[in-house]
């Protein structure tokens, strides 16, 4: 798709979320939609803001991939990626919705378990009334924190999207 002469596609992965174009609103408005979990992928696929088979298809694999993502901090991962590839699985017209979001768990499953979370620190020594305690370090980070800088307004044509 061209928007004012830039080739644009349908769905794309930037900043750690998916953008669709919300196709609802074609051809009389343009509106990037941000889905930054799997519920709002498996929305946007029920809302009918994705259409055609092969969009929603991409759409669903991108919300594969961000579960994929939300699994790998729960306690059971793969239980995770199970329940939320059953809510993108959320057009029963789609028929080949399920069928992709399957053959993707059969490939991703069974997940490693997540590893162990941090060990209970050891209780700290004593000091001792004899020992100064060590200097403060004499310098300090001035640097700013880096600014998240905005999607571009019209999604770069990935080949590999």
């Amino acid at each position: 798709m061209n928007i004012h002469g830039t080739p644009c596609r349908t769905v794309w992965f930037a900043d750690d979320l998916v953008q669709i174009i919300d196709q609802r609103l074609l051809p009389w408005h343009f509106q990037i939609l941000d889905l930054p979990t799997t519920t709002h992928v498996a929305h946007a696929i029920l809302d009918m803001a994705v259409r055609g088979a092969g969009c929603i298809g991409a759409t669903a694999a991108y919300g594969m991939a961000l579960a994929a993502r939300e699994a790998s901090s729960a306690p059971d991962p793969s239980a995770s990626l199970i329940a939320n590839s059953d809510e993108l699985n959320c057009r029963l017209t789609a028929v080949n919705l399920a069928w992709a979001l399957k053959r993707q768990l059969d490939h991703l499953l069974p997940l490693p378990p997540p590893p162990p979370g941090p060990k209970t620190p050891s209780p700290k020594p004593t000091a001792s009334p004899t020992k100064t305690p060590p200097p403060a370090p004499s310098s300090v980070n001035t640097a700013s924190p880096s600014s998240k800088t905005s999607p571009p307004a019209n999604p770069p044509d990935n080949p590999s999207t």
